[in-house]
């Protein structure tokens, strides 16, 4: 696996993700750390990601805003979104989400957690970053993976 540095992605995304289209995995190292592996979804398979991939549509949003302020094209997103079952919150969703603790959690964290937890049992855990949802994450005995994060 070829790797780039994270400061050549952000110069060159469009070069990059070109790479990846046609088939070529690339690792993102940050200081020489490995942070990310690029791949395309035609390379991802059931073997190597056995649990399905959850979230809400909410993600679909960010992903398209992070694209707009990085250049990506939307074809891109598109196909990244797409190994992903997307969860339609409910009013049930957004009222659990209006009452999740603590309350400085931002309202959009809050919908993240709350379509996580609507999938009970089948929740094997979830991507966070922000530590007001790592926190709540927590605090629901919720299993949280910080990729790249140390």
């Amino acid at each position: 696996m070829k790797t780039i540095g994270v400061r050549e992605l952000q110069q060159h995304p469009s070069a990059a993700l070109r790479r990846v289209a046609q088939g070529e995995v690339i690792g993102v190292t940050d200081r020489g750390r490995l942070v990310a592996i690029l791949r395309s979804p035609a390379n991802v398979t059931r073997a190597a990601s056995p649990m399905t991939l959850r979230s809400s549509h909410l993600s679909r949003t960010e992903a398209l805003r992070a694209a707009t302020r990085l250049g990506v094209d939307r074809a891109v997103v598109d196909e990244a979104v797409a190994i992903v079952s997307l969860i339609l919150a409910g009013t049930s969703t957004y009222v659990n989400a209006g009452l999740a603790e603590p309350s400085l959690l931002h309202s959009l964290d809050a919908l993240h957690l709350a379509s996580a937890l609507e999938l009970g049992e089948h929740l094997e855990g979830i991507v966070a970053y922000d530590d007001r949802l790592i926190e709540a994450a927590r605090r629901n005995s919720v299993r949280v993976v910080t990729p790249g994060r140390r």
